[in-house]
């Protein structure tokens, strides 16, 4: 790995860096496709391609401008990928939520606490058109039919709905992600489907079907909250880990562990690589004559599961192969483009952006030369020197991914670990050197039979970290809530973070205050003051002078989208009241409710009748399950069923006497994937 040039030669260590920043900018036009409001006509993409080869053009013919065009064509490369990937996927969505006779084959299972969760293709519903029926639908089944196995045809009865919009402006948009992954529909088949078998439809339902019979295999020998966490971490399963269980492993800081990334890649593909090359030194004839490290590194790559993590897998292997410097920033920026590529909606999930933060701010830092000054020092130690070296360093490394990683966690999941650093130090090492050695072998030998005593020490390994993730978990503020943080801001905190990693010498500092800005941006997005769902089913208020820091207006209905909002308000579950025992800030009747703020009266009208009353003295009319008549114009805001139907979820903040409203619908724009608003 070369080491970096003096800081006072930055124009010389900059110029060989440009080629990292093609992801960045490959990045940034999927971005810009992301945030038009309307979707492009075709005709604007073959204007983009013919941009694109002139700018190519212009970088062959201007030498001295070759930077910036082909800065431009690589971004005008990622709007065009995204629009591509978006024509590619497309397909119909369900348009309103009902019962339908269903019958689809299987391609996906994922067992559950409570029955399965399946992906369903090839999709018939009853009197549902062809042309409007969606390709996939994924269902829970609470009683699956026994020796149900990929590529079987299941027919029942199943309520079904159009993938869920935002819960609030600026949330994370289900209806996207299921867009993207084939899924017009979502639901519940009631009672006992009906299973005819099939005989399977290609690779990919044979994989499934094998992950579903692995999972299966390790329900059945490690029960309980170990069983999923081992089928998490083997097969991709996560369905049948308890719920408790889960937030134990996130206020730790470990949730990390269940994702299949490229942790679990480098452990099963790793263990691979050094298990064959230490089987063939065991052969002189072999080890003497041919090159068994580069034999172990493509039987590694044969052994390589095909997740997204796959493609850095891949480059880092090959690197070894032909003599390349596996480890580096070279190498995380060409899977990089290849994942964004293939499918440039990753580009805004937590899965993508955590994959890649912390392995690029661990290899930009590691580059650095007081690492290299470190590793130098560092060889030829044994015992416990060794030992305390290794501790620092896992610590070290522990503490550049979480930093890197915590704004990520806290924009999607709004809340951080603090004790992640202490957690990992333990968990990390047993899952590398421990469970998941153990369970690459027990995926291997499960064909024969004898995976039984090879799980049972995985078992015992996974046992151990969840009894480390529920001590820490129970430490107090273990975990702390932040709330919902502004998009603007942590696109700025990326930009600038890249900007300090990419680069050599004293401009970095630039992105390092770049970096800081965004995140004072992004935390100071005041939270709204009122949040009503887009069904009109729940209604949520911010209280002031009480303990309780919000009301919502039931205990009951809208049970997701009131975890979700108390997530975003960064609030506990002792935070939350109900509109009925919010008095004084809060009157109700039969007719409906009325939250008096500090300059604003805001009416929740369950009815038609009390609707005269509220139209009279409120600043603010909501009444999402019905329509308001039209002589109502007293109220400086009104929101009624029909603005919530063609909108969605509103969310308004009070501020000094001014009224700001924004709405679902607002926010997401006329896009392929934006069905119905409800």
């Amino acid at each position: 790995m070369p080491a970096p040039p003096s800081s006072t030669d930055d124009t010389a260590a900059t110029v060989p860096r440009w080629a990292l920043w093609v992801p960045v900018l490959f990045a940034v036009g999927i971005a810009v496709y992301f945030e038009l409001p309307v979707e492009p006509p075709p005709p604007v993409a073959g204007l983009l391609a013919l941009a694109l080869g002139g700018a190519l053009a212009a970088a062959r013919l201007w030498p001295r401008g070759d930077l910036m065009f082909l800065a431009l064509a690589t971004t005008l490369a990622g709007v065009l990928a995204a629009w591509l990937a978006t024509w590619w996927v497309a397909a119909p969505m369900l348009a309103e939520t009902g019962w339908h006779d269903i019958d689809g084959r299987v391609v996906d299972i994922s067992r559950t606490g409570a029955g399965a969760r399946l992906i369903l293709d090839d999709v018939r519903l009853g009197t549902v058109p062809s042309a409007a029926t969606p390709a996939r639908v994924r269902v829970r089944v609470h009683r699956p039919p026994p020796g149900l196995r990929a590529g079987d045809r299941l027919r029942g009865r199943a309520r079904l709905a159009p993938p869920p919009p935002p819960v609030m402006p600026g949330a994370f948009d289900f209806q996207r992600n299921a867009f993207f992954a084939g899924i017009g529909a979502t639901g519940v088949m009631i009672g006992a489907p009906t299973r005819i078998a099939g005989a399977g439809a290609g690779w990919g339902t044979a994989i499934a079907d094998l992950r579903a019979r692995a999972a299966h295999r390790i329900a059945d020998r490690l029960p309980g909250p170990v069983g999923g966490v081992a089928a998490a971490l083997l097969v991709g399963q996560r369905g049948a880990i308890p719920p408790p269980v889960l937030d134990q492993i996130r206020a730790a800081g470990l949730a990390h562990l269940l994702a299949i990334s490229g942790l679990h890649m480098g452990l099963v593909t790793g263990f691979v690589f050094f298990l064959l090359r230490a089987v063939m030194a065991l052969l002189p004839p072999l080890a003497l004559r041919w090159p068994i490290k580069k034999f172990a590194a493509l039987g590694a790559l044969a052994a390589a599961p095909a997740e997204r993590a796959f493609v850095m897998v891949t480059v880092a292997l090959m690197a070894v192969v032909l003599d390349r410097v596996a480890l580096s920033l070279r190498s995380l920026a060409l899977p990089a483009v290849v994942v964004l590529a293939l499918s440039p909606a990753a580009l805004l999930g937590p899965s993508f952006q955590m994959s890649f933060a912390a392995p690029i701010a661990l290899v930009a830092l590691f580059e650095g030369p007081w690492t290299a000054r470190l590793r130098r020092r560092g060889e030829g130690l044994s015992g416990l020197t060794a030992i305390a070296r290794y501790g620092l360093m896992a610590a070290v490394s522990s503490l550049i991914a979480g930093l890197a990683t915590a704004p990520f966690v806290a924009y999607h999941f709004h809340a951080v670990s603090v004790v992640g650093i202490l957690a990992n130090l333990l968990a990390v090492p047993l899952t590398a050197l421990w469970i998941m050695p153990a369970g690459v072998l027990a995926l291997a030998v499960m064909p024969l039979g004898g995976d039984g005593p090879i799980l049972d020490a995985m078992g015992w390994g996974i046992a151990a970290v969840l009894w480390w993730a529920e001590t820490i978990a129970a430490w107090p503020r273990a975990q702390v809530t932040v709330g919902a943080l502004g998009g603007d801001g942590l696109i700025l905190f990326a930009l600038g973070a890249l900007w300090a990693l990419l680069w050599w010498g004293r401009r970095r500092w630039g992105g390092v205050v770049a970096a800081l800005v965004g995140l004072t941006w992004a935390s100071a997005q005041p939270p709204p003051d009122i949040l009503v769902s887009g069904d009109g089913r729940l209604a949520a208020v911010r209280l002031a002078g009480t303990r309780h820091a919000i009301a919502v207006s039931s205990a009951t209905a809208g049970r997701f989208t009131r975890e979700r909002w108390r997530l975003a308000l960064g609030l506990k579950a002792d935070q939350v009241a109900k509109f009925r025992s919010a008095a004084p800030a809060i009157d109700c009747d039969d007719l409906g409710c009325v939250f008096r703020g500090e300059t604003t009266l805001v009416a929740f009208s369950e009815t038609p009748a009390g609707q005269a009353e509220d139209c009279a003295f409120a600043d603010i009319l909501i009444s999402p399950r019905f329509p308001v008549w039209r002589g109502c114009d007293s109220p400086r805001l009104v929101l009624d069923a029909d603005d919530f139907k063609r909108a969605g979820a509103q969310a308004i903040w009070l501020s000094d006497g001014e009224i700001i409203g924004r709405n679902v619908a607002a926010g997401r724009g006329r896009r392929p994937w934006v069905g119905a608003a409800r």
